[in-house]
């Protein structure tokens, strides 16, 4: 067997190799030199406080907080301008259903002010409008912002409430040497030691917000069910229209189609039928218009935007 004993024998010349390698005190010091360089460049790219690790909490001080509440401000007042620019600027961009469909948008918003459009939106709006002009889809759809809105302003509530709790009867951070007096954390539920009374107060919020929550939910239900209730009721012509597919080939004709529908129902039903057959030349067709549609619509934005650059 030769083959056999050459590859054993390739396989304990390999081993023994290997086993001075690593046995070999250079390769000891690369090693060691390898990690104080990778150690070295680690500390380059992390910042100071991810250096040495700790058990301390992360601290959001009230002044980080209010510079944070700052910067989110000037950005909010930035995006404001930026819309009230646009607004002058460029309608179309802003609002494109109103250049599309000018008969059933609703009127324009105020343009005199940066803030005069905010109060009509929040105050000035009425379901009725809402559903006149853009649906009831666009109704229920806002109404559901407004429970979510209406449930975190209580919650708002609640929290001012708990939170000088936290802070003055909490123990667990209340020694300054440990963390800073005025770290946010003071403000939670942490600063609260395990089996203290006060998470009893705790306890009762929880409740109370799940019967605010609740409240709310029944509320909005009751009025979703009215919101239905009217569009069931509404002459919307698709709500009492049905469309019936493969049609027998010798029915095909309105006339039949009526005689078939006033036999069957004959005094809930008043048809009015519309035949539309559909054929490979139509969808053909049909496909070839959907393509020179969108290459007009393409060629329409191209020059809408050529003629603001210009």
């Amino acid at each position: 067997m030769p083959v056999l004993e050459l590859l054993n024998n390739t396989i304990l010349r390999v081993a023994i190799f290997t086993t001075q390698i690593q046995s070999s005190p250079s390769l000891e010091i690369f090693a060691s030199y390898v990690d104080e360089t990778s150690s070295h460049f680690h500390r380059l790219l992390l910042p100071a406080y991810l250096q040495t690790p700790t058990n301390t909490p992360h601290q959001l001080t009230i002044p980080a907080f209010f510079l944070l509440l700052s910067v989110m401000c000037i950005l909010l007042i930035a995006f404001f301008l930026v819309f009230y620019h646009s607004r002058l600027t460029a309608p179309p961009f802003v609002a494109p259903r109103r250049s599309r469909l000018p008969l059933i948008t609703p009127p324009p918003m105020p343009a005199s002010g940066l803030f005069d459009w905010v109060p009509r939106i929040f105050f000035g709006v009425s379901d009725d409008d809402i559903t006149t002009n853009v649906g009831y889809d666009a109704l229920v759809f806002l109404r559901f912002h407004r429970l979510s809105l209406r449930i975190m302003v209580q919650l708002s509530f609640l929290l001012l409430f708990l939170a000088p709790i936290n802070y003055f009867l909490g123990t667990v951070y209340a020694d300054i040497d440990q963390i800073d007096s005025y770290a946010f954390i003071r403000f939670t539920i942490a600063n609260v030691q395990s089996g203290s009374r006060l998470l009893w107060i705790h306890c009762l919020c929880a409740f109370l917000l799940t019967l605010i929550v609740y409240n709310q939910l029944v509320r909005e239900y009751h009025e979703f069910n009215n919101i239905r209730h009217k569009y069931l009721l509404s002459k919307e012509p698709h709500l009492r229209t049905c469309l019936i597919t493969n049609v027998p080939e010798h029915m095909r004709t309105t006339t039949k189609v009526i005689t078939y529908f006033a036999n069957v129902y004959p005094h809930d039903a008043k048809p009015i039928v519309n035949l539309c057959q559909v054929s490979e030349r139509s969808e053909r067709a049909l496909m070839k218009t959907s393509i020179l549609v969108m290459n007009l619509a393409k060629w329409l934005q191209t020059q809408w935007l050529h003629s603001l650059l210009s």
